[in-house]
């Protein structure tokens, strides 16, 4: 079964978050959305609600985009 926790290739910086772009099957997600996404530390992002069902049951390409200067690579 397909996991809706991801760790990040870097940090996302403080205050930074809802500049991030996460886009599931070409749905544009939403930050704090219950049915969108949410940082649980700056390296860790979680699918919530439907869009995590989604991902579980056959959702196929998950897209995470941060602007420059709101993530730190690795």
């Amino acid at each position: 079964m397909r996991s809706c926790v991801f760790t990040l290739g870097g940090s996302v910086q403080n205050g930074s978050e809802p500049t991030g772009a996460v886009v599931l099957d070409g749905e544009r997600l939403g930050y704090l959305d219950p049915n969108g996404w949410k940082l649980n530390s700056p390296s860790e992002l979680e699918l919530t609600g439907s869009a995590c069902r989604k991902l579980k049951t056959g959702g196929g390409t998950l897209t995470v985009r941060f602007p420059c200067g709101a993530f730190l690579p690795r």
